[in-house]
């Protein structure tokens, strides 16, 4: 983020400052509420890898905020900030709220970003747990690497299930945080690039320098959860909008999971699923 952002309700201690100058190196940015549940194993996936991992909480009603003290008194490479504000929900209409407030999603994400303090960001899910692929990853964006896309397998309801769609939708979660700016989409927040010539110059420039990774190189948990915590992003009339109701099929269309890990993945995989079936 190359700007500053004052917010519409004026509350000076939460405007987001211009990142102008910022050292070379990896910062995990992992945005969470209500994620208790795997927080401690999705952050251990990943902690070796990253020079900081930057945990921005919103208000939770389990021990998410706990998890998170106990991550940062762990690891030295690992902080958290409180956000004390809760995000409007995705969905249609979306492009038309005040990106400036700090109920909007885009601008939490943003928000988050400002906390970041190095050049490279990943956006990083606390429903996810990193591969042993995702080392080849990291080595791309140690090498300079600007924009990656990158695929994750979608485990369903106990583990041994996969959504019928294998692998998750494709976006950008690792990007140069001084040329990217979250800005409001059709449904939800996007990474838009920051580009003196305009936005239409900036997306050319992204999709040149985008490299695509076939192989998964993590786990995603989202649909193993609850459906209240997997779906409490969207609006609450979620089960009449096309959109939603298109991505929480793939719960409905599940297929045996036959992509088999090593004992220590493996055990992960049924301890998460034990946890959150409780």
């Amino acid at each position: 983020m190359t700007r500053a952002i004052t917010n519409t309700e004026g509350i000076a201690e939460f405007n987001i400052p211009a990142s102008l100058n910022r050292p070379n190196g990896l910062s995990a940015m992992v945005r969470v509420r209500n994620e208790e549940l795997m927080l401690k194993e999705s952050i251990e996936s990943i902690q070796g890898y990253y020079d900081e991992i930057v945990i921005c909480i919103q208000p939770s009603e389990d021990n998410t905020l706990y998890e998170a003290q106990q991550l940062s008194l762990l690891f030295d490479n690992v902080v958290y900030f409180e956000y004390p504000f809760l995000s409007l929900p995705n969905g249609s209409g979306y492009r038309y709220q005040d990106d400036n407030s700090v109920f909007s999603r885009t601008y939490f994400y943003n928000w988050c970003l400002s906390k970041c303090k190095y050049q490279t960001v990943t956006k990083w899910d606390a429903d996810m747990i990193a591969l042993p692929s995702y080392a080849g990853l990291i080595d791309m964006l140690r090498s300079g690497t600007q924009f990656i896309i990158e695929y994750g397998i979608d485990l369903a309801i106990d583990g041994q299930y996969m959504t019928q769609k294998k692998y998750t939708g494709s976006e950008i979660r690792h990007f140069n945080a001084l040329k990217s700016t979250f800005i409001n989409g059709d449904m939800c927040e996007v990474l838009g690039v920051d580009s003196p010539i305009g936005s239409i110059f900036g997306k050319i420039l992204r999709k040149q320098q985008t490299r695509f990774l076939n192989e998964p190189t993590y786990l995603h948990f989202k649909w193993c959860k609850p459906l209240y915590l997997s779906t409490q992003a969207w609006p609450k009339d979620w089960k009449d909008n096309e959109h939603f109701q298109h991505l929480v099929k793939r719960t409905n269309n599940l297929i045996e999971r036959t992509a088999r890990f090593d004992s220590d993945i493996e055990n992960t995989i049924s301890q998460i699923c034990q946890r959150m079936a409780r």
